[in-house]
């Protein structure tokens, strides 16, 4: 790592970097508001901080789209949940949502641009709306579940611009682009997908390229501060997020790739594992994970296009890691939809079926047709999952090792044409269904 520097930078007099890495930020200059329905500036509304409890960034506070709430209906009657709300105004794209008290985050195309914005989590109003970068790409629309702490919201557009935006209000503190300025490229033509994770005082991203994967900023209003980059691996980004874990008492970031699956050390960046991972065309669900004990993981990481999955199992001795591949499944190809580890066990969909994986073995413990490819979350002892295709259909199955139970359905109402790549989510008590530019609340509690 290189000695701390500063720099003059606009807006910021004195610009600290501990990297000779430049990522200069550009205060307001493209903050601006955007007319409409959903952006209206509601000054005086009052933004709760951030909890442990809530839904603060892709996948949960722990990373792995497993809910700790409790309480919520054991089965749906027919047709569904209670509708709440919904709104028509969340503009073209796949972003998922994030949760910070009152407030929801999340990001659209609107016009020829793609916005962050907040919106009214009781009623579905908008709060407010920045504009982030260029709209369009390849599936238009941005892919990025913002990430926030209550006070600051981080965001990456479709074209690499990240953005720090203040949480209450959407003024703009500092901004990026780090495919121009820093040289990050994703492994396809599918436009940067990853989302930010908030890691204690840093905010980590895998962005790929010759100058390093993997780069985390200091989680800060006053500017890009680059902490570390993890210049071992140089692979391009697959359209994967980082899932951080703790092996043998060491913080780290599960980092899959087109080409391998690695351990980057949280408070450095440096390669503390790495081993062959092929995908192919994009690899887009994050890998997951079973903790055996403190100093033992099993993690399990999966590519469609005919890739499948390979379990492998990874150990912590005196500050050294080992990792090895123990099994391999074509069939178990997951797509999009993502994978969730409940019980010492694995759920995904698969191109075609919901299944339960033995994570020691990669055997199939159960397989159902379900509500087809598409992906997966889980609270209270459930499983919800959601049909990409045709009717968009959600579906409460139990977290169950031995047999498909499921306990209720319904098609989703208003489906767009698009494939609902956006998974379900359950925050408060309330379950969000995202389909382009419409939301969808429905009380489950």
């Amino acid at each position: 790592m290189s000695r701390s520097r500063t720099m003059n930078h606009p807006g910021n007099p004195m610009f600290s970097y501990r990297s000779r890495l430049r990522f200069p930020s550009h205060p307001r200059s493209l903050g601006a508001r955007i007319p409409g329905a959903l952006f209206f500036a509601f000054l005086g509304f009052m933004v709760l901080p951030a909890s442990a409890a809530d839904w603060t960034q892709w996948r949960g506070p722990d990373h792995d789209g497993v809910s700790r709430e409790t309480g919520l209906l054991s089965s749906w009657p027919e047709g569904g949940p209670g509708l709440l709300w919904k709104t028509e105004d969340m503009g073209v794209g796949y972003s998922n949502i994030s949760f910070a008290g009152n407030r929801i985050y999340s990001m659209g195309d609107n016009g020829d641009s793609c916005f962050l914005y907040a919106i009214d989590a009781k009623n579905g109003k908008g709060v407010w709306g920045l504009k982030v970068g260029q709209a369009g790409g390849n599936y238009k629309g941005p892919r990025c579940t913002p990430a926030t702490d209550g006070k600051l919201v981080f965001a990456l557009g479709q074209f690499g611009d990240f953005v720090c935006a203040d949480a209450k209000n959407g003024k703009l503190l500092w901004k990026g682009n780090v495919e121009k300025e820093l040289g990050g490229r994703v492994m396809s033509g599918w436009n940067f997908s990853m989302s930010p994770v908030i890691d204690g005082n840093q905010v980590v991203l895998p962005i790929g390229g010759d100058g390093g994967t993997v780069i985390a900023l200091e989680r800060s209003e006053k500017g890009p501060k680059i902490l570390w980059r993890s210049k071992e691996i140089t692979d391009a980004a697959a359209y994967t997020s980082l899932v951080p874990i703790t092996l043998g008492g060491v913080r780290q970031y599960l980092l899959l790739t087109e080409h391998r699956l690695a351990g980057i050390a949280a408070k450095d960046g440096k390669l503390l594992w790495q081993i062959d991972c092929p995908g192919r065309t994009a690899v887009c669900s994050d890998p997951a994970f079973w903790m055996e004990n403190d100093n033992t993981c099993y993690v399990f990481a999966s590519c469609a296009y005919n890739v499948g999955a390979r379990g492998f199992k990874l150990s912590a001795d005196g500050g050294r890691f080992n990792v090895e591949e123990i099994y391999s499944d074509q069939k178990l190809q997951s797509h999009h939809g993502g994978i969730v580890q409940l019980g010492g066990n694995f759920y995904l969909l698969t191109q075609r079926e919901l299944v339960c994986v033995d994570p020691k073995t990669g055997k199939t413990r159960w397989n159902n047709r379900s509500v087809g490819k598409g992906s997966i979350f889980s609270i209270d002892g459930k499983l919800i999952v959601r049909g990409e295709a045709g009717d968009g259909t959600v579906a409460l199955v139990d977290v169950n090792p031995d047999a498909y139970v499921e306990h209720g359905r319904f098609d989703q109402p208003e489906r767009t044409s698009a494939n609902s790549w956006t998974y379900p989510i359950v925050f408060n008590g309330r379950l969000y269904l995202r389909d382009q530019h419409l939301l969808l609340c429905y009380e489950v509690k």
